[in-house]
């Protein structure tokens, strides 16, 4: 531990909420909160804040006409920075490219699958989101949905392109800066549990919150992806879901094991166990360094990280 960077407050070197995401960005931090955004110095001590839209005295009023009749593939006001492992890449020009969640509508109708953007453009001088990017997936398109599996994930491909991968689709998808797939690769994890609850969308059923944490704990879905340009490596980290004779009494998203896919250009070469929230952040060679190695003790908590090499 070197020093403390930022404290809960509104002074200079302080974040007034949560932190959802930070990148790096024009030499400085970038760190997004739900509807605000501030950039910070390297040192964390001076700060620029801007709002996640432009605000003004029309904006409420403009927000409840678009609920009246919202449409996600439209109207950037409803939507937020990305609650599950949310992201962001410094594109350049005061811009970042940010995983996003609509609000509206939710997660268990068809429509949000349907027209949902899954990125989008911000524009800090601007300080607005400019930009809706991606769609989801074929297999999201049925009317029988998973809804405890919605999440996505991207990360900086070759040549300007992105992969983009789903909690429920094997395959990972190459796009293009528009986020439209080009072309798909991939091979389906070892996941052992896939008896998902699903509901019918197109008849309108409901999806019980309770039985969200037993689903992320007891079946398979992939969590994370990441691209190394430096040696032309994919990670796929994914849960492989536990049979239901296996159930710990103890269950939790923790305990469902979690696996690593590694694929040499689009080809696999690897499929390997791994720790609980294995997430990689960087490369610097010879090193991967990940993310997710935390204790929490009654007299203090620890927090670490991984690494690992390829050789």
């Amino acid at each position: 531990f070197q020093r403390r960077a930022l404290g809960i407050g509104k002074g200079p070197g302080e974040v007034i909420e949560e932190i959802g995401t930070v990148c790096s960005f024009d030499n400085d931090w970038l760190i997004a909160h739900i509807y605000q955004l501030c950039k910070y110095t390297k040192n964390f001590q001076n700060k620029k804040m801007r709002f996640l839209f432009k605000w003004d005295d029309n904006f409420e009023k403009k927000k409840q006409n678009i609920m009246k009749d919202p449409d996600p593939s439209r109207y950037i006001e409803v939507y937020v920075p990305a609650y599950d492992y949310p992201q962001m890449v410094d594109l350049g020009g005061q811009k970042v490219l940010m995983k996003v969640s609509c609000e509206y509508p939710d997660y268990k109708t068809l429509l949000y699958y349907q027209k949902s953007a899954l990125v989008a453009i911000y524009d800090f001088e601007q300080g607005t989101l400019t930009k809706l990017l991606g769609r989801y997936s074929p297999c999201y398109q049925n009317d029988l949905i998973a809804p405890a599996f919605s999440n996505h994930y991207f990360t900086p491909y070759k040549n300007g392109h992105y992969l983009l991968s789903f909690g429920l689709d094997s395959l990972i998808y190459i796009c293009n800066n528009a986020f439209v797939p080009q072309k798909a690769f991939g091979i389906k994890g070892n996941l052992i549990n896939e008896d998902y609850y699903k509901i019918n969308a197109k008849n309108n059923e409901t999806f019980s919150w309770k039985l969200l944490p037993d689903e992320r704990a007891t079946k398979g879905f992939y969590t994370s992806i990441y691209y190394c340009k430096e040696k032309d490596l994919t990670f796929r980290v994914y849960k492989t879901g536990i049979k239901e004779d296996n159930i710990p009494d103890d269950l939790t998203e923790e305990t469902n094991p979690s696996r690593m896919q590694i694929y040499k250009g689009t080809d696999l070469i690897g499929d390997v166990p791994v720790p609980d929230k294995f997430e990689i952040i960087g490369y610097k060679a010879p090193w991967f360094f990940v993310d997710g190695y935390f204790k929490i003790e009654e007299d203090y908590d620890i927090i670490g990280f991984y690494k690992f090499k390829i050789d």
